[in-house]
């Protein structure tokens, strides 16, 4: 590895910052595929940029010139694409029709996603056929690689004040309280317009969700947490080349300080919605009303806020709704971006679809390498409850949801989700399609995720 380390020193000039939060670099450097663990154990390597694309592989930028030695080796394989191109994240399998409706190019497949090539109107067209669109966020391998302050918080914390009997009574009785009938009635309040009788739409373009729903959860956020000197805070973000045009994405969150630590949990959900599976469908006239995605998890985030907020709590907690996730995860992008060194988060739960319960009734978490503990923890918590719920772990890291943020960041965390099929698509019938409605979910199934 001793021509690698020369290589770290030589071309770390050529590993710049690329727009957007990606690497970039000259027009020597190429993106590549790498095994993720040799990317993750190779410390020569941490001066590179990656993103982890599957539980075996890692996009990297490699400077072109003096890395054939590792192609040819046939390590690492390049994808014939410089770093100043956008790419994007395709969880499962696209199409050769879809690339060619919507002019991308396939660059690389894994058993777990797909890379594409394709400005923002291409990729934006992909997703209006059906697809899930996460922009391609490369971060240095040394940031992917250091390990976060929060496992090691709340293992010194569970040390101290270990789970006793006397608190998993307390947790039993807490979760007892989850208000099943107020869940509900407001995933019907989110879903549906009694004045007008018909269906909402929650798309993040149209200025309904800021007009309408979003004042509701504000005004639900501010009863739970401000009475418990807690805080709503409301942060309308712009992307330049967004489908939206003016129309901003606003993320909502209520803050609740600890009293120990500055540090805080972060559970979140998207309040946005599309029913772009549908095969004829206008975002700017019909309907999309996502009840399960993602009202559901929605509501569970308010309902946690309502449990939680009295309580006097060592870690802080902040509870947020999300725009622009159906457009590529927007508003958590912007959010995270605006953090700074002082944001001392321990781990984010966010819940994407938690009310279709399905054949076996199974709740999913999907957790990266850096979030197992936290996955571990929620584990616990189910056999604590004694909820009939099984856990399958998934370490894909497929950036699927508002959580996948966060990861580019090096912040754990992770989504609890209905049952999945292949490539992690829901198998939820009525996914992104108007007929997902109230009438389709099990309220019993929220209320445990809850």
């Amino acid at each position: 590895m001793g021509r690698i380390a020369l290589l770290s020193t030589t071309f770390l000039l050529l590993t710049l910052v690329w727009a957007g939060g990606a690497g970039c670099a000259e027009s020597d450097s190429v993106i590549a595929v790498a095994p993720l663990d040799l990317m993750l154990t190779t410390s020569d390597l941490d001066s590179f940029s990656g993103l982890v694309i599957s539980p075996e592989a890692m996009l990297v930028i490699l400077p072109e010139p003096e890395t054939g030695f590792l192609f040819a080796r046939g390590t690492i394989t390049p994808l014939g694409a410089e770093p100043r191109v956008k790419l994007w994240i395709v969880p499962g399998h696209v199409s050769e029709d879809a690339a060619a409706e919507a002019g991308i190019v396939i660059l690389h497949t894994t058993q777990y996603s797909t890379v594409v090539e394709a400005d923002w109107t291409s990729a934006h067209r992909l997703r209006l056929l059906g697809y899930a669109v996460v922009k391609a966020r490369f971060r240095p391998i040394a940031d992917l690689k250091q390990p976060h302050f929060g496992s090691e918080a709340v293992e010194e914390f569970l040390r101290q004040r270990p789970l006793t009997g006397a608190r998993k009574r307390f947790i039993r009785s807490l979760s007892n309280s989850v208000d099943t009938l107020l869940i509900k009635n407001t995933i019907f309040d989110l879903s549906y317009d009694l004045d007008l009788v018909e269906y909402r739409t929650r798309y993040a373009c149209r200025t309904d969700l800021n007009d309408d729903i979003a004042p509701y959860i504000i005004d639900r956020l501010t009863d739970y947490v401000t009475p418990h000197g807690g805080s709503v805070l409301i942060h309308d973000c712009l992307h330049d080349d967004s489908p939206c045009g003016a129309v901003p994405f606003r993320n909502i969150a209520g803050v609740l300080p600890g009293k120990r630590t500055s540090a805080h949990y972060l559970i979140c959900a998207h309040y946005d919605a599309t029913a772009s599976r549908e095969p004829v469908w206008n975002w700017m006239t019909d309907p999309a009303p996502g009840a399960d995605d993602n009202a559901s998890g929605t509501v569970a985030v308010l309902e946690c806020a309502r449990l939680l907020a009295g309580l006097d709590l060592d870690f802080g907690l902040t509870f947020v709704a999300f725009s622009g996730e159906e457009l590529g995860l927007l508003g958590s992008d912007c959010y995270v971006d605006a953090l700074s060194e002082e944001d001392s988060i321990l781990g984010v739960i966010n819940l994407d679809m938690v009310g279709y319960a399905g054949p076996g009734n199974r709740t999913e978490i999907i957790y990266d390498w850096r979030s197992q503990w936290l996955s571990d923890l929620i584990d616990e918590m189910a056999d604590t409850l004694g909820i009939d719920t099984t856990f399958t772990f998934n370490l894909s890291g497929i950036p699927s949801s508002d959580h996948a943020s966060f990861w580019t960041a090096g912040i754990p965390g992770v989504m609890l989700a209905d049952r999945t099929g292949k490539f992690g698509i829901p198998e939820y019938p009525s996914y992104h399609m108007v007929s997902d409605t109230l009438g389709n979910l099990s309220m019993s199934q929220i209320t445990d995720n809850v």
